[in-house]
């Protein structure tokens, strides 16, 4: 009798933990009560039965040291979705991407979005088929669109930029849904106008004699290395750096020249993953950027 006992438990405790849905804890030889909803234990569990079981999808550890449920969240779709820090003169047309920055369980399928960007209209106007903002200062302007891959721009915001109330804006992701359950993290990115003074309390702009920052930048996108044209119109210690869309430096050169002048120097980017990027020059008085793709 005792034998025809321990076979039916035995097997019922082989449907159960088959099953994946175990309340979280470790089995122990307590006696404690485990279930799973349509299966009850209630009896004690030797260490014999430390080990692994599988769903055919995903691998978990059982036994006294291991939680029954690792691995499950393996199977929740996640992604991060950042808008970059940016930097420009006025009267110039912009693109400032908002990227897939990061994602799990994700590509493979078309996935549909819709966001609400916020930002001060006085100094970036949206064009190219983008909302009008009107008269409205602080703007939102809802957005949307499908994508597939694991990473990449979602969609490129145009912008012009213009000489207006303030000299800076956040770039704020008011909301971003997945038309699926996908569990989203989203970073801000932020807007800084250049080549402009404030005179008693007026923005007004700053006249420069000579022309100075990053002139061009090839081949676009690179893969091993990278050749970047620059201008310095003034003398001083001057910097470089390759920074990512979330503003974290990723590559750092301090041997440019210290004189004005034309110059022309070749980066190595062989370490650095595919991706966009923003070269971004720093002299003593100015900061340049320019915006690079690197592609394996």
């Amino acid at each position: 009798m005792k034998k025809i006992i321990f076979i039916i438990l035995l097997v019922s405790f082989t449907n159960l933990i088959s099953q994946t849905r175990l309340e979280k804890g470790v089995l122990s030889s307590g006696g404690n009560k485990t279930t799973d909803g349509n299966h009850i234990i209630r009896s004690t569990i030797g260490q014999s039965f430390i080990g692994i079981t599988s769903d055919g999808n995903n691998t978990k550890s059982l036994g006294f040291w291991y939680s029954i449920d690792r691995g499950i969240n393996d199977t929740v779709a996640t992604a991060v979705v950042t808008l970059p820090k940016v930097e420009s003169e006025t009267g110039i047309d912009i693109d400032v991407p908002l990227m897939l920055v990061n994602s799990r369980q994700f590509a493979g399928a078309t996935h549909k979005w819709t966001a609400t960007i916020r930002f001060n209209s006085t100094i970036l106007y949206p064009i190219d088929g983008m909302p009008d903002c009107g008269l409205n200062e602080d703007c939102s302007i809802r957005i949307s669109g499908e994508f597939s891959d694991s990473t990449g721009v979602l969609y490129n915001l145009r912008f012009k930029t213009k000489l207006g109330a303030v000299l800076s804006t956040d770039l704020v992701i008011e909301d971003f849904q997945w038309t699926e359950n996908i569990v989203t993290v989203t970073n801000n990115g932020f807007f800084q106008l250049k080549g402009v003074c404030e005179v008693d309390g007026v923005y007004r702009l700053i006249y420069r004699s000579v022309e100075a920052g990053i002139t061009n930048t090839f081949p676009n996108p690179a893969m091993t290395t990278i050749n970047i044209d620059y201008q310095l119109r003034e003398s001083g210690n001057n910097k470089m750096e390759i920074v990512d869309t979330k503003g974290e430096v990723v590559a750092s050169y301090n041997d440019l020249s210290t004189e004005s002048g034309l110059f022309s120097t070749t980066k190595s980017v062989s370490d650095i993953p595919s991706g966009v990027y923003y070269i971004v020059l720093t002299t003593p008085n100015e900061i340049f950027t320019k915006k690079i793709a690197i592609q394996k």
